[in-house]
Parts: structure tokens; sequence; C-alpha cells
């Protein structure tokens, strides 16, 4: 089965996408960013109204650099996940982190980021604009979709998160 890695970066102050490209991939292989750039992948789950949400940063020499996990109330799975990436970009600028690469196994997240033709839901619009806000303040940045087998990592850390708070 083939699986689909959407891509849409932002350049420039007002974090508009400047382009949305669809790239087919066989595997779900976990693939290090390329040079100057930081992978971040996020993850998260609902239970009873709360999510554990989780961030995993790697390098172009596939070295870690620092993990987090956040538990919050949410309403359901897709609010969890589009919270799992405000918190990224959060992490990425208070980290001082230009040039990122957040990639999540939540496709519906990711192409709510990156397709302008689709409605975002009125119950996310807040959190959107606050991705939005968050985006500004950085280079630029790249979503990207995984298959949950390659964001194992992310993956394992999120259910920690929900079942340890």
């Amino acid at each position: 089965m083939r699986s689909l890695e959407w891509v849409a970066v932002f350049y420039g102050p007002y974090g508009n996408i400047g382009m949305t490209e669809c790239l087919t991939t066989n595997t779900p292989i976990w693939r290090p960013p390329e040079a100057n750039w930081t992978k971040l992948n996020v993850d998260a789950s609902n239970d009873n109204y709360k999510a554990g949400c989780a961030i995993v940063s790697r390098d172009t020499d596939v070295q870690f650099k620092v993990c987090g996990t956040k538990y919050q109330a949410v309403l359901n799975p897709i609010e969890a996940e589009t919270r799992a990436v405000l918190l990224s970009y959060e992490f990425a600028v208070m980290s001082g982190i230009q040039n990122v690469i957040i990639e999540s196994d939540a496709e519906k997240v990711i192409k709510m980021l990156t397709d302008e033709k689709i409605q975002i839901p009125w119950r996310l619009l807040q959190i959107f604009n606050q991705i939005r806000a968050q985006s500004r303040k950085l280079n630029a940045a790249k979503f990207s979709y995984i298959k949950r087998d390659g964001n194992s990592v992310a993956h394992s850390l999120e259910k920690y998160a929900l079942s340890n708070h």
C-alpha cells in the first residue's frame, strides 16, 4: 500500500502557504530532515476529554535533540492532534528553531493546514489562528504526513503522557 506525504512550505513573515506538494512514499519509515532543518514529530491521543500530546525533535544527523509531552483537556481526537501541532510550533519558537518540519500521522490535520480549500471546523479556528501566529515567528516551516508506523516514537510518548497524568 502506498502512503501519501503531504508537505506545505511556509515562507515569509506572514506564514502564508507558499506551495503545496504531494510526495508519494512506499514505506512508513522516518526520514531525517534536510540540512539546516529540524524535524518535530508530533502525535496525540485522547480519552474521556483528556489528551496526551508529544513532540520528538531530531536533526539532519538523526540525533535526538529533545522530547516533551503535555496533558490537556480536549473535546475530540482532531482537536487533540491540532493542539499537538500548536505545541510543536510553540516549542520551535521557544527553542529558537527557524526551519522546522512538523510531521504527524494526523492526515486530516495536515490537510487542513496545507489546503486552503478545506474549510476548518469552527471549533478549531482559534487553534489554527494560534498556529498561524506562531508560524510568523519562524523563518520557514513544512508540514509532513507520515503513517503511524513511521511516527512510533512520538506515538509511544503521547500514550505515556495520557496514561501518566
